[in-house]
């Protein structure tokens, strides 16, 4: 209805104007017929039949057109993503960043709502009266004295101020906190989304490495066929070392195609967080900006608790459970209400046709079945258990940060056991060439260890790999999540 009252132009003025034609009620046209179509209109649009497959049908179709167009101008201002620029799409597009900013602009005009209360409400109303007889009194017998105006309009002025209401103040003070929440919670939506692409992104390059390394082994396990096979025409093998081969040589192209099935699935994972079609075909650029935060176990959980978004969250759902006490006290309290009022009307039988009226209300809660009493005891115990729920995160957050650093420490020990690996691998090849260049192995035993060469490297690069996903596992535990120059490694 308020709706209808701003279309009109009218704001919260009520206009009432009821004309009575002998034993009848009758409207004019056409000031009321325009009303009745609007109303009209409004309650029976909702009536008509609609076909929700094809409803379905066109939305699938206008959400593919728009998830295609919005890929391809993502991609096409890069060859080559890397970690920032995956960051970057997926900070722009996601869908979960849009719904938490959605929520910090909600809470924040819920607090502009409940400042309202301390400002004073006005309110103002106009009513024209007309009759078709005049209103009287009779006096002896079929005497009668008119008793007002046959046409009468009133108008009302209303203002009205909270004098003393404790709630409003709490009131205020916990929608201000929940958009304290709501903004912490965005900017832990982003850290949580970057975090995300994070993993993903070097998943994704691992899988990249590993495809390498696969596709060596299965030339080394082919070459070694072939001999095998000229070995057997000689009779100098069995047929089930023949065989023995062929079945590594499966198993070998069947981790390939599994390689394959899983990059797929890591880079349509990848593409969804980046709010882009998981059907799309990206590139992604190697690179390693992550590096480990110093300091020792403890001053990492230290610094955990002091900077975790969640944690901060926890602070200000105490302060809002001890607000809510605060309010449940009020409940005992007089709430008192100024108000001032100013009534006119056009009735020539009134002695005074405008009045003021002011003056001071105040209610006071006597008994309401010990209501209020109850109310409080519940606040006290919720703010107890805004307590407990804090403490409890705070273990949480200080286990969580252990698991990240040994994880992480796992993470390096494992490059730095990979990296020796490489360094043995590409010695041992330099070697098998030496003896190869003077016929003193078989070109399997060559190929192998090329083969192995190159799975040590690859196996470094994945290795490394992890450990930057160790590394950002840890800086998001922190609070600290990488998100493209927001966490300065160099000071860290």
């Amino acid at each position: 209805m308020s709706k209808l009252w701003t279309l009109l132009g009218i704001g919260k003025m009520a206009f009432c104007i009821p004309l009575i034609k002998g034993m009848g009620m009758w409207l004019r046209v056409p000031v009321i017929s325009g009303l009745v179509m609007v109303l009209g209109m409004g309650l029976f649009s909702g009536c008509t039949t609609v076909n929700w497959p094809e409803v379905r049908t066109e939305q699938a179709g206008s959400f593919q057109a728009e998830l295609d167009v919005r890929t391809e101008a993502a991609l096409a201002a890069h060859k080559e993503l890397d970690l920032d620029a995956c960051i970057d799409i997926a900070l722009e597009n996601s869908l979960q960043v849009r719904k938490a900013e959605l929520e910090r602009r909600i809470a924040k005009l819920n607090r502009k709502v409940a400042f309202a209360n301390f400002l004073p409400t006005v309110q103002y109303s106009d009513q024209y009266t007309a009759l078709n007889k005049q209103p009287g009194t009779k006096l002896f017998g079929s005497l009668a004295m008119p008793a007002q105006d046959k046409n009468v309009r009133e108008q009302a002025l209303q203002m009205q101020l909270n004098v003393f209401v404790p709630a409003t103040w709490y009131l205020y003070s916990i929608h201000r906190r929940g958009e304290e929440i709501r903004e912490v919670a965005a900017e832990y939506t982003q850290q949580m989304i970057a975090y995300q692409v994070t993993v993903l992104y070097f998943y994704a390059l691992a899988l990249e490495e590993e495809r390498g390394k696969l596709a060596g082994e299965v030339a080394a396990a082919e070459a070694l066929l072939q001999e095998l096979k000229a070995y057997r025409e000689e009779g100098m093998v069995s047929q089930w070392q023949v065989q023995q081969v062929e079945v590594l040589l499966l198993s070998r192209r069947n981790a390939v195609r599994d390689n394959a099935r899983q990059q797929e699935e890591v880079t349509a994972e990848l593409l969804t967080a980046m709010g882009l079609s998981p059907l799309a075909e990206i590139r992604l650029a190697p690179m390693t900006p992550l590096s480990a935060p110093e300091g020792a176990l403890a001053d990492l959980i230290v610094e955990a608790l002091v900077q975790q978004p969640r944690l901060a969250i926890a602070d200000r759902q105490v302060a809002i459970a001890k607000d809510k006490v605060k309010i449940a006290v009020t409940q005992f309290l007089p709430n008192l209400v100024g108000f001032l009022g100013r009534t006119g009307t056009s009735n020539s039988f009134m002695q005074y046709p405008d009045l003021t009226a002011m003056g001071v209300a105040g209610v006071l809660t006597v008994f309401d079945g010990f209501a209020n009493v109850n109310a409080y005891k519940a606040a006290r115990v919720e703010r107890e258990q805004a307590f407990l729920e804090r403490e409890e995160l705070c273990f949480t957050v200080m286990l969580e940060v252990i698991r990240a650093y040994e994880e992480m420490t796992r993470a390096q020990d494992n490059l730095h056991l990979a990296t020796a690996a490489a360094e043995m691998a590409v010695s041992r090849l330099e070697e098998v060439e030496a003896q190869w260049s003077e016929g003193l192995i078989n070109p399997s035993d060559r190929l192998d260890a090329v083969a192995q060469r190159d799975a040590g490297i690859a196996n470094r690069t994945s290795a490394r790999f992890m450990e930057q996903v160790g590394v950002a596992t840890l800086h998001n535990v922190l609070g600290a999540t990488y998100m493209r120059g927001k966490v300065d490694n160099d000071e860290k």
